[in-house]
C-alpha cells in the first residue's frame, strides 16, 4: 500500500507517516518507510527486466527524456513506450549511449521521438513526435501567429484523429488520407514561405532550421500513423513524463 500511495498518488513520506498514524494507529518514521521501499528492490529489478524484454520485442518504440534530481544532482529520466510496456530509466547522462544500452542490437521498425540528436537514427524509420510538433505550433500561436500556425495545428490534429481510426480503415483509404494530408501541407507551405512574419515567428523565435519541412518533421514520417506498416498505440512518450514531473513538484 505504501508503494502504491507513494508512486501512483504521489503521497510524500511525511504524509504517508501521518496517514498510517491517523488511519491505523501505526507510528512509523519516514526512514522506516524508505527502508521498506529499499526491500522491494529485488522484486522491482525482476519486473524491470520483464518490461525491458517486452520493449526489445516491439516494432514501434516511442522515447523521451526529462531532468530528474537524484541526491541533489541533475540526472535524466528516460522513458521508452510501446503498446504493451513502459520503461523508465534514470541516468546521469542525456547521451545517446543511454538508449543504446537499453536497446542493445535491437533496431525497431519505427522510432518515435523529438528532434534531439541523441534520439535520431535509432529505428529503421523515424517518426517525429507529434506532441512536440504541436507544442512548437502552440508556441508560434502564443507569439502572435494567427494565420499559419492555427492551420498547421488543425492539420496535425486531423492527422492524429485519422491515425487513431487506422484499425478500422482499409489500406486504400489510408493511402487516400495520406495523399490528402500531403496536399494540404503543400498548400499551407506554398502560401506562407514568402511572408516575412512566417520567418520571424518560425525561424527567429525557435532557432534556425535547415529546411521548413524538417521543422515540422515532414521529411520524416509525420503522417506515419496513416501508413500500413506503422501501428499507432494511442500514447506517446511525451505524455508519460509529465506525471513524473508532477510527482517531483509535490514531494
Amino acid at each position: 500500500m505504501l508503494t502504491y500511495l507513494h508512486h501512483s498518488h504521489h503521497v510524500s513520506f511525511e504524509r504517508l507517516a501521518r496517514m498510517l498514524k491517523e488511519l491505523f494507529g501505526l507510528k512509523i518514521s519516514e526512514g522506516a518507510i524508505a527502508n521498506a521501499f529499499r526491500r522491494l528492490e529485488t522484486s522491482l529489478t525482476a519486473a524491470c527486466a520483464a518490461i525491458k524484454t517486452r520493449i526489445l520485442q516491439a516494432a514501434v518504440i516511442a522515447s523521451d527524456e526529462t531532468t530528474a534530481r537524484v541526491e541533489g544532482k541533475t540526472h535524466w529520466q528516460w522513458v521508452f513506450v510501446t503498446d504493451t510496456a513502459v520503461l523508465h530509466d534514470i541516468k546521469p547522462s542525456r547521451a545517446r549511449a543511454v538508449v543504446t544500452s537499453v536497446l542493445g542490437l535491437h533496431r525497431p521498425e519505427v522510432w518515435i521521438s523529438d528532434r534531439y540528436a541523441g534520439q535520431q537514427d535509432l529505428g529503421q524509420v523515424h517518426q517525429v513526435c507529434l506532441a512536440h510538433v504541436l507544442r512548437d505550433v502552440q508556441y508560434a500561436i502564443d507569439c502572435g501567429d494567427t494565420v499559419f500556425a492555427p492551420r498547421i495545428r488543425d492539420l496535425l490534429r486531423w492527422t492524429i484523429r485519422i491515425g487513431k481510426r487506422k484499425p478500422r480503415l482499409k489500406d486504400t483509404t489510408l493511402a487516400t488520407y495520406a495523399g490528402r494530408a500531403e496536399h494540404r501541407l503543400d498548400v499551407l507551405l506554398s502560401g506562407h514561405l514568402e511572408e516575412p512574419s512566417f520567418w520571424t515567428v518560425w525561424i527567429g523565435k525557435r532557432g534556425a532550421r535547415a529546411e521548413t519541412g524538417g521543422y515540422f518533421g515532414l521529411n520524416s514520417v509525420v503522417f506515419g500513423p496513416l501508413r500500413p506498416p506503422l501501428r499507432p498505440f494511442g500514447r506517446h512518450a511525451g505524455a508519460v513524463l509529465p506525471s513524473h514531473q508532477t510527482r517531483r513538484r509535490m514531494l
